[in-house]
């Protein structure tokens, strides 16, 4: 159980997408998570998305674009390797002054198969995480692509660090 947790820590993506010009920057871990190199665009990871759960994803982020909401989303994708993985994915959208919806900021994560509570507390964590930078930015005024490798660095490291604290204090590990 405790390795499915270690696993999918190595399996965190953060990432941030600017609606307008649909341009989507990613961890580097991109391809452990989607098997792909790259995903460039929204349909490029809709695609993947299995077809069952591609309408209620597509759904949940565009209500959240709509109301400047942060969203949370569960989907199965398939992997090139016609592998299929549980993806976990939080995200907050950042308005700019017009009330449109600028730039989205998220983490997306592999659901191991058996969720436990550490790898719960590791959601939590990267949520909680997640909420910080979207205020940080918009305490900031930024609502444009910046900052996006210290958000990818930090973010990921952070998330990382609070699970590897939380599995070494699990009985068992």
């Amino acid at each position: 159980m405790l390795t499915d947790v270690k696993q999918a820590l190595d399996n965190v993506i953060a990432w941030e997408w600017l609606p307008a010009s649909d341009c989507i920057r990613a961890s580097t871990t991109v391809r452990s998570v989607y098997g792909v190199d790259r995903i460039a665009r929204i349909d490029d990871l809709l695609q993947l998305v299995l077809p069952r759960d591609r309408a209620r994803h597509r759904m949940a982020v565009e209500r959240a674009l709509e109301g400047c909401k942060p969203y949370a989303s569960h989907f199965r994708l398939v992997r090139p390797d016609l592998r299929v993985v549980h993806v976990r994915e939080h995200a907050h959208v950042l308005c700019d002054g017009r009330g449109f919806a600028a730039i989205v900021i998220g983490v997306s994560l592999i659901v191991p198969a058996t969720t436990s509570k550490v790898w719960l507390e590791v959601e939590q964590v990267a949520h909680a995480l997640l909420a910080r930078e979207a205020s940080n930015r918009r305490a900031r005024g930024i609502t444009k692509a910046q900052g996006f490798a210290q958000w990818d660095r930090v973010g990921r490291g952070r998330i990382r660090r609070a699970a590897h604290q939380a599995i070494s204090k699990s009985p068992g590990s």
